[in-house]
């Protein structure tokens, strides 16, 4: 994942609480290791370096998140493709032995688009063996986990949208991903044909996990209006602010429900 994780936790003894943090970032820690295509020996690595057609077994982690990237490359028309193209519809996922089958050896898997929401998400059924719940996990900056709030306020306050259009939304019990094309913006392309301009600069997700939520910021920069309305009507509770770059300036565009709105 190669980025920087944080936490806010409300809990009565600060102790303990730094106790779960640490625990939360060593889970962080082995998680780097079994979606990382970068460590050799992992899971991702052997994937990629395995010939076309031989069967490689993958980890619990891996293997769920590499899964959460095939249904999200079909929910977005093929935008968010962990691959890059090489061949993601064209792997063979077996759920009874966790294990994958490429049909080209080119193929190579780079799960970074999708790693650090999933990260996030394996770190709430941890915490709740730790008896917390009011928390909120933050990764890279782009991607935002928020349980229970503290008491007293309706949820976590974050900020989305640029200039004018900027403004606050509260999270409780749902994540937040952003994309765009600031100073690492050149990462992004579109899997189809690399070369073509983007039609977005930014998004902002909100979905009811950090698995999606970071995977569908990335593929609405990719996609246009109308499929990122269409996926926004067919997924539960999925909203996204896009600021499309045009000659005239920035355009924002509210989709989905319940809308992307300033609680205030």
């Amino acid at each position: 994942m190669n980025t920087t994780f944080e936490m806010v936790i409300d809990h009565p003894d600060g102790a303990y609480a730094r106790q779960a943090a640490r625990a939360s970032f060593d889970e962080l820690d082995r998680l780097e290791t079994c979606l990382s295509r970068f460590v050799d020996g992992g899971d991702i690595s052997r994937l990629n370096r395995a010939p076309a057609g031989q069967s490689i077994h993958l980890g619990a982690d891996a293997w769920a998140c590499l899964h959460e990237a095939v249904e999200l490359h079909t929910v977005t028309y093929g935008a968010f493709d962990v691959s890059l193209g090489s061949g993601l519809p064209a792997l063979v996922l077996d759920p009874k032995s966790s294990s994958v089958r490429k049909a080209a050896d080119h193929t190579d898997i780079d799960l970074g688009g999708i790693g650090k929401g999933f990260a996030l998400d394996r770190l709430v059924s941890l915490l709740e063996d730790w008896g917390i719940r009011r928390a909120c996990l933050i990764g890279g900056g782009s991607s935002i986990l928020a349980l229970d709030p503290p008491e007293g306020i309706a949820g976590w306050p974050v900020g989305l949208g640029t200039g004018s259009s900027s403004f606050r939304i509260t999270l409780c019990q749902a994540a937040l991903g952003a994309s765009g094309t600031g100073s690492l913006g050149e990462h992004i392309c579109d899997p189809v044909d690399p070369s073509r301009m983007l039609p977005t600069r930014r998004t902002w997700v909100c979905a009811r996990n950090a698995t999606w939520a970071d995977a569908l910021a990335t593929a609405f920069m990719v996609l246009a209006e109308d499929r990122i309305d269409s996926i926004c009507h067919n997924v539960e509770e999925l909203a996204a602010l896009i600021e499309h770059e045009e000659p005239a300036g920035i355009r924002p565009s509210l989709h989905g429900h319940p809308p992307l709105r300033n609680p205030t």
